[in-house]
């Protein structure tokens, strides 16, 4: 609907929601279900459809993996909390009250900074799916750390409806 809008030079001053909402209101759409699932399963971070009983975990359990091969690197790497210089690093990343990733998201999420990786690693593919969302959400909202690209959530996105001009407004046309 967009891409027709942008075609004919249009701009609409509300919600493309609201309108087509507003439209099949007053008549002029119809609109269907279409077959298939009724939810589908998104990684984000690469646009893969990750629905069924062997992709879905999986794909849980490679994010997950993929969050804390991240909060690792952005652990300090010696004693005094700071990478040694001399081997090409900087000193740690930390938010305005000293926390690095893991603490922050830590304190964020209600737990201890050690039990970060557990926390990820324990529970149903779906309960980690949930776990990883709040996460991800943790860093996204974080004023200091940014979320990095090899990671994202895995959103359940639901099945939309089909619209089409109602008969009504085809038969006067």
């Amino acid at each position: 609907m967009e891409m027709t809008l942008n075609e004919l030079g249009l701009e609409l001053s509300c919600n493309l929601d609201t309108a087509v909402d507003n439209l099949f209101e007053a008549g002029l759409l119809d609109r269907y279900e279409p077959d298939g699932p009724d939810w589908y399963i998104i990684r984000e971070r690469d646009g893969e459809f990750v629905m069924g009983e062997k992709k879905f975990p999986a794909a849980v359990h490679d994010e997950c993996g993929r969050a804390i091969e991240y909060i690792r690197s952005m652990d300090p790497s010696d004693e005094d909390g700071k990478t040694a210089v001399a081997d090409g690093g900087d000193s740690r990343i930390t938010n305005e009250d000293g926390e690095t990733l893991r603490e922050e998201l830590a304190r964020e999420l209600g737990f201890e900074p050690g039990e970060l990786e557990d926390h990820l690693r324990v529970g149903t593919p779906r309960n980690r799916r949930e776990k990883l969302e709040q996460l991800v959400k943790a860093i996204r909202d974080s004023e200091t750390f940014e979320m990095p690209d090899s990671f994202d959530e895995i959103r359940l996105v639901p099945k939309g409806y089909r619209y089409h001009r109602a008969e009504s407004v085809l038969s006067t046309a």
